[in-house]
């Protein structure tokens, strides 16, 4: 019952609002698991940048150092790893309404010293990038994770759900919160499904 619970709401959250396309941005985010007996060290702090050119968005990921430095003064030059998500039906437009999918992927080439097979592994995903003039966002998103492609070629059983939710405070600052589901393996068949919630916020420049 109380994961049917928090699927519900996860569901409700999905659907709450229009996304729109991504300004350029930068967030300062704390990673809160559902867990009971939350305590600090459970809390990660994290940053995240968003860097749209035409099509294309980066969505990468930063220290929350880095994400501070440059939440206080962008500077030119920025160090990021992550994804990049193609509008494959054009780009949001800033200034209207729109509806506009997207999809993203990836690799990961993972080299053992002293072993004789290396590992690599994927990911592919999509989602929806809606916008609403008003400034509220909301981009779900839902991604895949391969198992090691040196055994199969498939995706495997790894799957995890996003919804970035970000409330405009003022024309700089957004509120940003992001409900996260996902099931994921811990080896030996063994998988876990797993609950958080991101909150932070971001300031465009």
């Amino acid at each position: 019952m109380r994961t049917l619970t928090r699927i519900a709401i996860f569901t409700i959250v999905s659907l709450l609002g229009v996304a729109y396309a991504q300004d350029r941005q930068v967030e300062i985010n704390a990673d809160l698991p559902a867990k009971r007996g939350l305590v600090t060290s459970d809390i990660a702090l994290a940053g995240r940048v968003y860097l749209p050119a035409g099509n294309f968005v980066i969505v990468g990921d930063l220290s929350f150092q880095d994400a501070i430095n440059l939440f206080l003064a962008p500077t030119p030059q920025i160090n990021a790893e992550g994804q990049v998500w193609f509008y494959f039906t054009g780009a949001p437009d800033k200034e209207k309404a729109s509806v506009k999918p997207f999809v993203y992927g990836g690799l990961t080439r993972a080299m053992f010293i002293g072993e004789p097979v290396d590992s690599t592994t994927g990911l592919a995903g999509f989602g929806v990038a809606i916008r609403k003039p008003s400034g509220l966002t909301v981009i779900p998103t839902f991604q895949f994770d391969s198992e090691d492609f040196e055994e199969s070629t498939v995706l495997g059983q790894n799957y995890s759900a996003k919804v970035y939710l970000h409330i405009p405070l003022s024309k700089e600052f957004n509120l940003n919160l992001t409900p996260k589901f996902g099931r994921h393996s811990y080896g030996g068949g063994v998988y876990n499904t797993e609950y958080s919630l991101s909150i932070g916020f971001s300031r465009k420049f």
